[in-house]
């Protein structure tokens, strides 16, 4: 099994991208591969929402996707 994330473009948001990461390594240790699969989806929507409504340094609302380049790729063996 293999969670690859792409970079964020800072550093706050990288740090969130490495907690999600583990919470999908340690998740799947004691689930089964469809409940694995719901709960990596859950923690991926969940932080795609939260920098999507995050502002920039100068108070302006960050369009969707607009700082966010992240990618996910699950591989179950």
């Amino acid at each position: 099994m293999q969670v690859k994330h792409a970079q964020y473009n800072d550093r706050k948001a990288n740090e969130q991208a490495v907690i999600i990461k583990h919470k999908f390594i340690h998740q799947s240790a004691y689930q089964k591969t469809h409940q694995y699969n719901e709960t990596a989806l859950f923690f991926l929507k969940n932080a795609i929402k939260h920098y999507n409504k995050r502002s920039d340094e100068h108070g302006q609302a960050v369009e969707p996707g607009s700082k966010i380049v992240m990618s996910v790729i699950i591989n179950i063996k």
